[in-house]
């Protein structure tokens, strides 16, 4: 595993701990932007995780491609 994958796993799985761990859900709702906060924090997670794991795919795509040129 790259340190991409395991920053972009850390990265759902606090995600994921934010919006299924009832206690953890609460105590963020208690700050008056709580859930704001909450709602721009996994946005911004899932979109840096996508954008982490998207780079290896076009470097996978890239080095498959084998050109004709003569």
């Amino acid at each position: 595993m790259k340190g991409r994958h395991v920053l972009a796993t850390i990265l759902l799985v606090v995600d994921a701990a934010f919006l299924l761990v009832p206690r953890l859900k609460d105590a963020v709702s208690t700050i008056p932007i709580g859930n704001t906060l909450l709602v721009i924090i996994g946005i911004m997670s899932l979109i840096v995780a996508f954008v982490l794991l998207q780079d290896d795919t076009k470097k996978a795509g890239n080095t498959a491609y084998v050109s004709n040129k003569k």
